[in-house]
């Protein structure tokens, strides 16, 4: 049986679900950018044609 691997403080179990804890009250907050606005944002990067950052909401 494989060692027991300790996991580093950013990825232990506890801070993984504090942070979708975090995600899901962002959600429910609006405080999200949805796919679409983030892709045409990265799509546009070009110097001629970038568009601004979106915001959330």
């Amino acid at each position: 049986m494989p060692a027991k691997r300790i996991l580093p403080p950013l990825l232990s179990e506890a801070n993984f679900r504090e942070a979708i804890h975090e995600g899901l009250a962002d959600i429910k907050a609006d405080r999200t950018i949805p796919h679409e606005k983030i892709r045409e944002r990265l799509l546009s990067w070009d110097p001629d044609h970038e568009l601004p950052p979106p915001k959330a909401g």
